[in-house]
């Protein structure tokens, strides 16, 4: 059996003060000129909090509507401090988001509306204005979602529209074959 290499340690007289140091070094550099190096876990930088908290957390649930093929996606982020970041932010994380410009991209947050004695959740596009007070009261969720093209809409409804249609022709369908099914049945009977 072979014994582990034995490492002689040199005596720091021996190694000249340009050895380690050359023009080709490649190391990241933690001399003063940066304020914040990096640590571990990541410390927020100056602006990336309010009042000395941290942001809070919020899901960004992509959502695809017809005629944009792409799949439900949820990602957990930070509150971003307005619209723009938080396009940008949407469109690094999502990457259908990132085909389209940031002008079409729609923010909805959850609304609780009373209709008589029913309350239901329904979803209210967020104006770039309301982005200040989301500082005080954050949401929990943001829809998010490609707003319409021209025609989209009137697409969407006819898809809709030729889809119950099928569906009702495919159960009035088998409902008849089942008819046709019992009525040969009773007639073999006799």
């Amino acid at each position: 059996m072979s014994l582990l290499p034995q490492y002689q340690r040199l005596p720091d007289t021996q190694v000249s003060p340009g050895e380690f140091t050359s023009s080709k070094d490649t190391r990241l550099s933690f001399e003063d000129d940066d304020p914040h190096p990096p640590t571990y876990p990541p410390q927020p930088r100056a602006g990336s909090s309010t009042e000395g908290h941290p942001r809070p957390s919020v899901v960004y649930s992509f959502v695809a509507r017809y005629p944009i093929k792409a799949h439900n996606q949820d990602v957990v982020g930070v509150l971003m401090p307005n619209r723009a970041e938080t396009t940008a932010f949407v469109q690094r994380c999502l990457p259908i988001c990132a085909e389209y410009p940031p002008e079409r991209i729609e923010f909805l947050i959850p609304v609780l509306v009373t209709d008589g004695n029913m309350t239901r959740e329904r979803w209210a596009l967020v104006m770039d204005e309301a982005w200040e007070s989301f500082d005080r009261t954050p949401p929990a969720r943001l829809k998010v979602q490609i707003m319409d093209g021209p025609g989209d809409a009137d697409r969407r409804f006819w898809r809709h529209v030729y889809i119950g249609v099928g569906i009702a022709l495919l159960v009035i369908a088998l409902f008849l074959s089942i008819i046709i099914t019992m009525i040969s049945l009773s007639n073999t009977d006799d």
